[in-house]
């Protein structure tokens, strides 16, 4: 069976959707039929583990139900779905399977941004799973900028139409908030652990600024041929049109200080003013 090449690890809330969305396009790649496999991280970072394979339920219905609009859901692909959700899920066989829809000739790749999270050992795992040349992507976003993103998802998905100041401190001091943006240990770490050139780290400025050269990098990256892409510039999963009160701004602005400086010492003041 078919396993990736190459893995999307990072970060959340900083165009991981909109990556997906666009490798589809490219009949260089192949990706699942559902974003965020969370493979790596069920298995090394323990506190997913309780809403991991609700995620992939939900995927695995969203697919088929897209298959039946397309009057594509044939038994193989059937066959593909009842798999996917049969226990044990998230073994290494489930993994393959995953992917086994894959055409031959085209390159798989698995876009989950919790893997820049996994531990050392689950980094060693991925290479003993997808072999020591497997390449990963990260799309790095400003700290401050990425945290206000996932703070906005988090009220929407509270319903607070018109949080109060409590409910903004509720989810401002979420440990998730901080977590998924702790770049010092999460990149650090994928730093030590693989060689150089089998990471990638792009800006996430450039998405906006500059699409087909990010795709074009990717491709360069990947060896994967190149391909005219349509509506790059589009968003996908914008974040809702909320205010932020300044206290907030003013929060995150101090407890993130360390991680804009790590960012600028690692990858230099350019990159992380494109990261904006």
């Amino acid at each position: 069976m078919t396993i990736p090449s190459v893995i999307g690890i990072g970060a959340q809330k900083a165009g991981t959707s909109w990556l997906h969305n666009n490798l589809k396009q490219n009949r260089s790649f192949w990706v699942p039929p559902f974003k965020e496999v969370h493979f790596f991280d069920h298995n090394f970072v323990p506190e997913n583990r309780g809403w991991t394979k609700g995620h992939v339920r939900k995927g695995v219905k969203s697919a088929t139900q897209r298959w039946e609009k397309q009057n594509i859901y044939n038994g193989k692909r059937k066959a593909w779905a009842k798999t996917a959700l049969e226990d044990p899920m998230f073994d290494e066989k489930w993994y393959r399977h995953i992917f086994s829809l894959c055409p031959e000739g085209r390159i798989p790749i698995d876009i989950t941004p919790e893997y820049s999270s996994i531990s050392v050992a689950g980094i060693k795992y991925a290479e003993d799973v997808l072999g020591d040349n497997f390449k990963a992507i990260y799309i790095v976003r400003s700290p401050v900028n990425r945290a206000i993103s996932q703070i906005k998802m988090m009220i929407r998905r509270r319903n607070l139409v018109s949080p109060s100041q409590d409910d903004w401190v509720d989810v401002v001091n979420l440990p998730a908030i901080y977590e998924r943006g702790n770049y010092k240990s999460h990149i650090d770490r994928w730093m030590s652990s693989r060689p150089k050139e089998s990471l990638l780290f792009i800006p996430f400025g450039l998405i906006s600024k500059d699409p087909l050269h990010v795709m074009r990098d990717i491709e360069k990256f990947t060896n994967a041929e190149p391909h005219t892409y349509k509506n790059l510039h589009e968003k996908i999963f914008a974040s809702a049109p909320i205010n932020i009160p300044d206290f907030v701004y003013d929060h995150l602005k101090k407890v993130l200080r360390d991680q804009e400086a790590f960012l600028i010492n690692t990858f230099g003041t350019e990159f992380f003013k494109n990261s904006k």
